[in-house]
Formats: C-alpha cells, structure tokens, sequence
C-alpha cells in the first residue's frame, strides 16, 4: 500500500500539467507587467529584458505602437506622413487706366475658405502704396515683399469664409494704372518657405525651396504690356488680356531644391514678378525606425523609415504615379436627338475633384462655328450655374474643321475648379450640328 500512494500522489502535479495544457495557452493577466508589450488585452511578451524596437506593440485599438525589427510594414491610403502640397484654390487678376484716390478693389469670383491663406500682388504706377490692405471679410494683410513703394506683395489668412473683395489703399492721389494679382491658397499653414522678385519682363525668378512640398505661386503685375506666357511644369491660370498687365499660377515642386519658373511677360515692363514658394500643413508621422510602409492607393512603397522621418517621394522604390501630369476629362455632350442643335442648351455637371483646367476640345458633325462658355457655382451652391456665374469671356470655340484642341486659357476668367463645383457648358453658338462634345483637361 506504501507503494500505491507514493504514486498516488506522485500522479498529482502531472494531472495538474495536463489540466493546465488542456485550457490552452495561458492568460495575458498571468504575465509580469514588465514581460508585456502592448497595452490592450492581447499582446507579446518578452523575459523582459528585451528593449524598445525588439518586437512589435500594440494599443488597445490594434494600432501598432512600436514597430518592432527594421521589418515592420505599415500601410495606408496616403503617403506615410509626407505633405500634401499647397494648391491654388482660385486666382483673380484685374486692372485698371483710371485708378482714383490711390484705391482700387477686386473680388473674387467664388468665395473664399476661412483659414486659407491669401496672397495679392499690387502695383500704383504714379503713388507709392499705404501699409494697409483690407477685404470684406475682416482679414489681416501684412506685406511680405516690397520692389518699390507702388510695387507691394501682401498676405493674410482668409478671416472667414464667404464673398471676398480686396482692397489696395495707395496713398492720396491720382493712380494712373493700377492692377492686381490675387491666389487663394488651400492646404498650407501660411507658412512662406523663400520668396524672391524679378522684373516684369522676365517673370517670377528662381528659388531654392527648403522643404519637401513646396508650391511655387507665381505672381506678376505691369503697367505696361498682358501678353503672359507659361512654360511646364510652370501654369499659367489666369491673366489680364488688356495693359496694365497682371497674371497668377504656380509652379509644383518634388523636393527640397532650386526650381526656375516659367511665366514671362512678352514686352513688358514697369513692374515686377514674384515668386513665393508656400510651405505645406505638417502631418503625424506613423511608424518607427526601420518601418516600411505601402500607400495602398497608389502601390508606392517607402522606407525604411529614418531617425528623420520618411524618405521623400524621389526615394520612393515603386513610382508615386503611373502619370505625372493626372489630367482627367470634364466632358459636357449636346445632342440634339437627330435635329439641329439650337444656341442657348446648357449641360450641368457636379465635379468630384479639385483640379486645374490646362486644355479644352470641341467636336462636332458639322463643320461650323460652334461656341461654348463655361458657368461654375462654388462648392457648397445650392442653385445650378447661370450666365451670372460665366468664367468665361466670349467663350471658346471651334472654327474650322470638326475638331479643335488648344492650351490656351486666356478666355477663362479663372482656371481654378474645387472639388463639388457645379459646372455648366453653355452652346452660345451653333448653326446646324447634331451633335456637339465640349471636354475640359483638367490636371489635378
């Protein structure tokens, strides 16, 4: 019997083994705190000796708070903290021979977006320019540069949104010219990285960015001369068509470096051309050191993640983009069902994207005249574009042939389009098609 209980209870701490292994693996709350990692209610567990970067962590979301080895792969929709650049929003350009009292105001066509950031460019030919600007919506400008003292740059934060009319207030006086080169500028902090001027003629000079995301807007303004030019990657978005001269567009930028715009005055002069490079709203920065990361919208992988961050697009090891121009087409189509198509037919469309109009076609069955002006509502609009909306001047048209295409904007009155615009073609002109496409390269 001695025998049979000294086995007995020798069989007690292995049945007690084989209890605990058939109740799985044991539980989070029976590590040490200091073998944890991770704060939630699942986790890995180290002896405890193991330092921060030895294995991956996790939050109580399932959010990866330590990266772990140089291994680690993050992933998203977006670049891996990296800035989205500052785009032009809308621009407005206008002058005048009869300038009075040293003042002289212009608005914009959409209204403007509380918290972007507002750049004007001014020029009095015969009276140097007050220290003030004002709009009416209560924004404070402060001068960023000065060629003269009739040639200013200012600035502000836009105050609040809403209809927007600027004023430049020269001294007292008799201004014989006077215009104005005015941006709204989303997607910055108001930050301006490096500026730099030029004369007229020659147009916005080089500068030599600091930081990844840079946008390069352009300005110009001249007493004499309108006839503006863009050469890419520079864009040209709007431009005043009659003296005095002035011009807004901007120029993107892929990295840290010295860029050289192309926006000149053909036989201008008394005037002057600004660049100012906008620097980009910083962004958290997932991840740790010796993270990888996968934008998952555009298939471009980045890291290993520095002890300065993530690598900028131009060390990117799968391209950013298959296109680095991404023009997509706004298509407006006027059928007349077999007949005649008759002046006055509108077509609407809601766009779902912010872009840029760089180019514009017109097809027809019939080789004609055939004209179309273009009508846009700002995002938020509650009534579709009418002809008091126009972005147009004459509009543009077809005039030999079936088929036209141009890059040239001069007819638009602003080239800038927000995400959720309304838009409207308007068929001005016409003789006897059936069938008329009207499509907008429009560069996001």
């Amino acid at each position: 019997m001695t025998h049979k209980k000294t086995l007995l209870f020798s069989l007690i701490p292995f049945a007690a083994l084989l209890l605990m292994a058939a109740s799985g693996n044991l539980r989070w709350d029976q590590f040490r705190a200091a073998d944890k990692h991770g704060t939630g209610s699942y986790g890995q567990s180290s002896d405890g000796t193991g330092a921060s970067g030895d294995i991956a962590a996790f939050n109580a979301d399932g959010t990866i708070t330590d990266g772990g080895a140089a291994s680690g792969l993050l992933s998203g929709s977006t670049n891996p903290g990296i800035p989205v650049s500052p785009t032009v929003r809308q621009t407005q350009v206008s002058s005048s021979h009869t300038g009075s009292g040293g003042n002289y105001s212009s608005s914009f066509t959409s209204p403007v977006v509380a918290g972007n950031t507002i750049l004007v460019a001014g020029l009095c030919d015969n009276n140097p320019i007050a220290g003030t600007m004002t709009d009416s919506r209560g924004s404070v400008y402060a001068s960023i540069m000065t060629v003269s003292t009739n040639i200013v740059v200012y600035k502000a934060t836009a105050a609040a949104s809403g209809t927007d009319t600027i004023t430049i207030n020269g001294s007292a006086g008799w201004c014989g010219d006077m215009s104005m080169a005015m941006v709204e500028v989303a997607n910055t902090i108001g930050t301006v990285d490096i500026s730099n001027s030029g004369a007229a003629s020659t147009g916005p000079p080089a500068v030599t960015t600091t930081k990844y995301g840079d946008t390069l807007i352009l300005l110009s303004v001249a007493q004499y001369g309108s006839a503006y030019a863009a050469a890419p990657p520079s864009v040209l978005l709007q431009s005043q068509t009659t003296t005095p001269g002035a011009a807004a567009g901007y120029m993107p930028t892929t990295s840290a470096g010295t860029y050289t715009p192309s926006l000149t005055l053909s036989s201008g002069s008394n005037g002057a051309g600004f660049t100012i490079a906008m620097g980009p709203v910083p962004v958290t920065s997932p991840g740790v050191v010796g993270n990888f990361y996968i934008n998952t919208s555009t298939g471009a992988l980045w890291g290993p993640k520095s002890s300065s961050g993530w690598n900028t697009l131009g060390d990117s090891l799968i391209p950013e983009a298959t296109s680095p121009s991404n023009i997509r087409g706004l298509t407006f189509t006027f059928d007349g069902g077999g007949s005649a198509l008759s002046a006055g037919k509108v077509v609407y469309l809601r766009t779902p994207f912010a872009c840029t109009i760089v180019s514009w076609s017109i097809a027809s069955t019939t080789a004609e005249t055939d004209t179309v002006a273009l009508w846009r509502v700002a995002t938020g609009g509650t009534a579709l574009p009418t002809s008091s909306n126009s972005i147009s001047t004459a509009g543009v048209s077809l005039t030999s042939g079936t088929a036209a295409y141009s890059t040239t904007l001069t007819d638009f009155t602003s080239t800038a389009i927000a995400a959720n615009d309304w838009l409207a073609a308007s068929l001005t002109a016409v003789t006897a098609s059936h069938f008329v496409n009207y499509t907008l390269g429009c560069q996001q």
